[in-house]
């Protein structure tokens, strides 16, 4: 067709302005995206994946289930957290990697390792067993660490 696509079985495979993923995506050409299992990897204007991915912004991405690694205009999702490069992103579930920006984890901290977390920059503020901070050292608390100045 033109701007549209003819879904098949597993997808569909558009000609022109791509098209819009519906069950097990599709294969745009030229300003869609390829769609995976569990997130997109956007490839010029990025997509708006409907099942386990992401919706792309700008500086970062917003992800809705298990994190994602942002790179240009969207992300690529990975598994468990996420690993941002510019701007960071607001991870939901099972914590991030900060590096520049850092983010701000809401339920099991950063990075969890074996009994905690290792933070790099401006720290994190672990929930669950205890953290390792690398610069400013911690603050335990009950089960974790509530990073400070000048130690702990």
């Amino acid at each position: 067709m033109l701007n549209g696509c003819k879904p098949m079985l597993n997808g569909c495979k558009p000609m022109l302005n791509g098209c819009k993923p519906m069950l097990n995506g599709c294969k745009p050409m030229l300003n869609g995206c390829k769609p995976m299992l569990n997130g997109c990897k956007p490839m010029l204007n990025g997509c708006k994946p409907m099942l386990n991915g992401c919706k792309p912004m700008l500086n970062g991405c917003k992800p809705m289930l298990n994190g994602c690694k942002p790179m240009l205009n969207g992300c690529k999702p990975m598994l468990n957290g996420c690993k941002p490069m510019l701007n960071g992103c607001k991870p939901m579930l099972n914590g991030c990697k900060p590096m520049l920006n850092g983010c701000k984890p809401m339920l099991n901290g950063c990075k969890p390792m074996l009994n905690g977390c290792k933070p790099m920059l401006n720290g994190c503020k672990p929930m669950l067993n205890g953290c390792k901070p690398m610069l400013k050292g911690c603050k335990p608390m009950l089960n974790g660490c509530k990073p400070m100045l000048n130690g702990c």
